[in-house]
């Protein structure tokens, strides 16, 4: 049985794939793709396999995208981070999920399911186009769960419970509101898709949560600076550029 991953964080596509291949001893991992684009030109030049293991929301878009234009009708497992109640849309297309971190069993029931699926060719398409209606609903909320690093322990942290996140070094931390720092496993961009609406992107290196916002002050060249509810330096300072909007984003939330 051939499997393919689609996962853009490399640590925990090597984590799945160790997992993958210790729950069945006839699976052989053919690629580990990171990206809609680069899942695309794969396919140019290889067949579709057995099973995918897909995580939803990639670097450059929502995995879906491949499964649409690739035309697939290989059976897919969804690896996310999102919400119970938001995946209960993948239960009424047939659609498992594994929800991060994973777990050992999950990822053996997962592949039972594929085998009772694979011996049932009347398994009906999956819709895919309902399935963005659903997520797409997701990402508006607050709720549901980040996870954070702490020594060799994997922790999922309430997406509500984050004031501040922010990228040094290339490695991406959040804040809580008590103030301690945790570091994360994504990049910056994909936390902000994760995270959602509630929370705006200051600049390359910051994203706020709305609950987090103090007060607003000038400051000179009609930049704004944001003073968050709990101690954070340096200063969070919106640009010229992107003021008004930010304004906009805190009136309508």
């Amino acid at each position: 049985m051939t499997v393919i991953i689609i996962e853009d964080e490399p640590i925990i596509a090597d984590a799945l794939e160790e997992k993958i291949l210790r729950a069945h001893a006839g699976v052989r991992v053919a690629a580990k793709l990171e990206s809609i684009g680069a899942a695309l030109k794969y396919f140019e030049q290889h067949p579709l396999p057995d099973l995918f293991f897909s995580d939803i929301e990639l670097r450059d878009g929502l995995s879906f995208e491949i499964f649409k234009k690739i035309k697939n009708t290989t059976p897919v497992i969804f690896c996310t981070a999102y919400d119970q109640y938001a995946l209960e849309a993948f239960r009424v297309y047939g659609i498992d999920y594994l929800l991060k971190p994973f777990k050992q069993e999950d990822i053996e029931t997962a592949i039972r399911k594929y085998h009772s699926i694979a011996k049932n060719p009347d398994t009906e398409p999956t819709d895919f186009r309902e399935i963005i209606k659903a997520l797409e609903a997701q990402r508006t909320d607050n709720t549901g769960s980040i996870l954070i690093h702490r020594g060799e322990k994997i922790i999922p942290l309430e997406k509500e419970k984050i004031g501040l996140a922010e990228t040094e070094n290339g490695i991406a931390y959040v804040y809580a509101f008590s103030g301690e720092r945790f570091a994360v496993n994504y990049s910056l961009d994909k936390l902000h898709r994760i995270l959602g609406a509630k929370f705006y992107r200051v600049n390359r290196c910051f994203i706020i949560n709305r609950k987090a916002i103090d007060h607003i002050s000038l400051f000179f060249a009609r930049k704004l600076v944001i003073k968050p509810s709990f101690k954070f330096d340096p200063p969070l300072i919106v640009s010229k550029a992107k003021a008004n909007d930010f304004l906009k984003w805190l009136e309508a939330h």
